[in-house]
């Protein structure tokens, strides 16, 4: 692009508040491998590890310098853990198996990890065992059946006694955000349409068999419902419709800002933002979140191959 093209294009396209820091200048024939490369951000520095190729050569750039060239990448040498590409993290399935057993009068106790969790009541059954990875609480559901029309009715015990109730629910599961160990308890319902609960007992669905949750921030629930027909998806925010989004390709993926109210499609043309801004050759998209805002930061290459670190108001 033509440089002065390119001043006037940022003048009038590039998002506001923006800063920008040069790493290092790509020497000749130089690229980046995007996969392996990573931006880490946050507290009072950042850090970056950026991978390049040069005749079937590697080369590990940080902020601490370069490293190469190399036959292949060794693992010691790359950063552990993903992107923090999000301010969502994704409620996960535990893997906990429970063990069963019973008291003297018959009643059915539920243990995991040989320590007791519960004690059911005479006819229930247990649906799920959980446990959180941060602070060890364990949540468990249970089903019993209810006399007056034949279903199942399903409870979820929490820890210090609190129970929720889970009507018209055919299968249950307990997710468990990794990151922070709150519960969300997804269940059912007799369409095989899903319904979650939070801890606190709010109630947000059904949506579609495809839908999958996340948590905002320790905040609210988001929820990407995928339609099968047009690769299309809705995202709800606690319940309420935020937007659709539509895919432009398979490789696409998306990032969202500090409470989801805004979004934008990473793919092979760069940052598309939801209010069709475009960010060209970005890579490496990364979300900084501190209370309600958030900061985007990205890595550029400029017309002098410099790799260059943005960070923009988001």
């Amino acid at each position: 692009m033509n440089p002065i093209l390119l001043l006037i294009w940022s003048f009038l396209f590039a998002p506001e508040f923006q800063t920008e820091k040069k790493l290092f200048a790509l020497q000749e024939g130089e690229t980046i491998v995007y996969n392996e490369s990573r931006l880490l951000v946050g507290g009072n520095a950042s850090a970056y590890t950026i991978v390049t190729k040069i005749k079937g050569k590697f080369y590990i750039n940080t902020e601490k310098g370069r490293t190469g060239p190399l036959d292949k990448l060794p693992e010691d040498l790359l950063p552990k853990g993903g992107l923090s590409s999000s301010s969502m993290q994704q409620f996960q399935e535990t893997k906990g198996q429970p063990e069963m057993g019973y008291t003297s009068d018959g009643r059915m106790q539920i243990k995991l990890g040989g320590k007791l969790v519960g004690t059911l009541e005479p006819g229930e059954i247990p649906a799920a065992v959980a446990e959180d990875p941060v602070k060890k609480r364990v949540a468990f559901i249970s089903m019993k059946t209810d006399d007056n029309t034949g279903g199942m009715n399903s409870t979820v015990h929490l820890p210090g006694g609190k129970k929720i109730q889970l009507p018209g629910v055919v299968m249950s599961k307990i997710l468990v955000n990794p990151v922070t160990g709150a519960f969300l308890f997804e269940t059912m319902d007799a369409n095989m349409q899903k319904v979650y609960y939070t801890e606190a007992g709010s109630k947000v669905g059904p949506y579609g068999n495809y839908a999958q949750a996340y948590d905002l921030n320790g905040s609210s629930v988001i929820i990407m419902d995928p339609d099968q027909q047009t690769d299309a998806q809705k995202v709800y925010r606690d319940g309420k419709s935020l937007y659709t989004l539509k895919r432009l390709n398979s490789s696409a993926s998306y990032i969202f800002n500090a409470d989801a109210s805004k979004y934008a499609e990473i793919n092979y043309k760069g940052i598309n933002f939801s209010d069709g801004k475009l960010i060209e050759r970005a890579f490496v998209p990364t979300v900084e979140t501190k209370g309600g805002s958030s900061t985007l930061h990205y890595l550029q290459v400029n017309a002098s191959k410099e790799v260059v670190l943005s960070s923009v108001a988001w």
